[in-house]
């Protein structure tokens, strides 16, 4: 039960960061920036992580390191408090039987001790070695990865401060557009406006000619037109076309027309 609970773990957690991987990829491509910022959160974390195991493989190798040093030091004691022992044993001028039987048997004492320091001595020695070479381990990837992070953040501030100028420059462009279109509108409708000051010119000159074509036509008339018309005549015209006043009638004939 416990293996198929283990292999159930697993497979939701594989499926959980495929999950995320996903996600990530999907808004990647809608807003990178986005995703930068949350993936450093997520190194973040993770370098957080990272320093804390570097702290308590530090705080196990210095343990590691004092009780390998302490037993060693002891070692080194009984070894030295062994020999004095035994040189004392050795003296001839050691006489005294019943203190040199003690001093026998607390060497002994100490030689099993000793012997037995020995058998634990490169196990203590290699548990702190082996300590040491993980927080150092452990050091190195605290230093690499904040590294990492240090020039990734350097790297995303230059590229939002980069896509800030370029925002700022697509947006400046834009209005310049704008501005550009405003101006060929203005300049259309100005040329238009011309259009219909030149044709109000021509509608001008047109009236001005027009007037004076009547003008001289008018003045043409006055002087070919009969009289009693009120314009002048050529003397000899007039004689010409000059009238007979009629007879005058009598009485009898207006009575007879009667």
């Amino acid at each position: 039960m416990k293996a198929l609970f283990g292999l159930v773990s697993k497979k939701v957690v594989k499926t959980a960061s495929q999950v995320e991987v996903d996600l990530i990829n999907a808004l990647n491509s809608v807003d990178p920036e986005l995703v930068q910022e949350y993936q450093l959160e997520q190194y973040e974390k993770d370098l957080t992580a990272l320093t804390k195991q570097m702290v308590a493989a530090e705080a196990m190798y210095n343990k590691e390191k004092a009780e390998f040093e302490n037993i060693s030091k002891n070692y080194a004691d009984m070894k030295a408090d062994a020999q004095k022992l035994l040189d004392a044993i050795n003296n001839p001028e050691m006489t005294d039987g019943a203190k040199k039987a003690r001093f026998q048997s607390h060497l002994d004492d100490l030689l099993t001790q000793l012997e037995a320091m020995k058998e634990d001595l490169p196990g203590e020695e290699e548990d702190a070695k082996n300590a040491l070479e993980h927080f150092n381990m452990l050091k190195e990837a605290v230093e690499l990865s904040a590294k990492k992070l240090a020039t990734a953040k350097q790297n995303l501030s230059r590229k939002q401060a980069e896509l800030k100028r370029l925002a700022t420059q697509e947006d400046r462009m834009k209005q310049q557009e704008e501005n550009q279109k405003a101006l060929m509108g203005l300049s259309e409708k100005v040329s238009k406006f011309s259009g219909v000051v030149d044709a109000m010119d021509k509608e001008i000159t047109k009236k001005k000619q027009n007037i004076a074509a009547s003008k001289a036509k008018t003045e043409a008339l006055k002087r070919v037109s009969p009289a009693g018309t009120g314009g002048e005549m050529d003397s000899d015209i007039a004689a010409l076309l000059k009238k007979e006043p009629a007879p005058q009638k009598s009485a009898a004939d207006r009575l007879g027309s009667l």
